[in-house]
């Protein structure tokens, strides 16, 4: 044989062993290609799905227009948006995290055994309704170690298919409160298991009698703005933006006066 038939049988040989590698290959993913498309079939009841009725339960209870929020973790969690336009902190993407104590609060929320220290950080939060899911509601992540610490605080508004909705009592639905500052100033916080500073911090809220924040987002503004309205505040009060644990020192001497940014 010479060598261009050596070369030609090497090459036939390689292609069968290709084919064969080939045909093992589809028989091994046969099975896993059966089962993607079962997993990314549309449900045809999803509004028989917990995710669904939960989403339709908390816009049902939530006007984002007027203030409060939902705090809600897994499938819950990132399915809300999808259903509904109902304002939630966490949602499906924890890198945008609305402070850099979010981490921790976040934690203390889902592990922490406190149930009073919870909802207290709820309160901080602006956080009407808050989804908690037990082992028995069968979601892919239940993130509470202790879902049952809130019974007896707070009242249990939705109880369904393994999840619980809890009602957080606010002083106001608005995300923005005008503080005092000397108040807040002496308000100080050890760490995200400071009970006793949370709730000094919380005392500050509603501080200034007869003032207001109102806070107003326009997305069809070119960049999009955010602005805060400020009525009846003097010199020495702040703005605090509950939903990132923010601070503004309120420097207008006008009965009523607007943040823009």
């Amino acid at each position: 044989m010479n060598l261009v038939g050596h070369i030609r049988e090497k090459d036939s040989q390689e292609e069968v062993r290709l084919l064969g590698n080939l045909i093992r290959w589809l028989g091994v993913s046969l099975s896993f290609i059966r089962v993607s498309q079962v997993i990314t079939r549309p449900g045809e009841e999803i509004e028989e799905t917990p995710e669904y009725q939960i989403a339709m339960w908390l816009d049902e209870q939530i006007d984002s227009k007027k203030g409060g929020r939902a705090y809600a973790t897994g499938t819950p969690g990132f399915w809300l948006n999808v259903f509904t336009d109902v304002t939630q902190l966490r949602g499906a993407a924890d890198n945008v995290q609305p402070s850099h104590w979010w981490v921790d609060i976040s934690y203390e929320i889902n592990k922490g055994e406190s149930g009073a220290l919870t909802t207290l950080w709820l309160k901080s939060m602006n956080i009407r309704y808050i989804v908690v899911n037990y082992p028995e509601s069968g979601t892919p992540w239940v993130d509470f170690s202790f879902p049952e610490k809130l019974e007896g605080l707070l009242t249990a508004a939705y109880p369904r298919h393994g999840f619980k909705i809890f009602e957080v009592p606010l002083s106001s639905n608005q995300v923005a409160e005008v503080v005092n500052l000397e108040t807040i100033r002496q308000a100080t916080m050890g760490g995200p298991e400071d009970e006793q500073g949370l709730t000094e911090f919380l005392s500050t809220y509603g501080s200034v009698a007869g003032a207001t924040a109102e806070v107003r987002y326009d997305p069809n503004q070119e960049p999009d703005r955010l602005s805060i309205e400020v009525q009846g505040a003097a010199q020495d009060t702040g703005i605090l933006l509950n939903w990132t644990l923010a601070f503004l020192k309120h420097d207008c001497s006008l009965p009523s006066c607007n943040h823009g940014g």
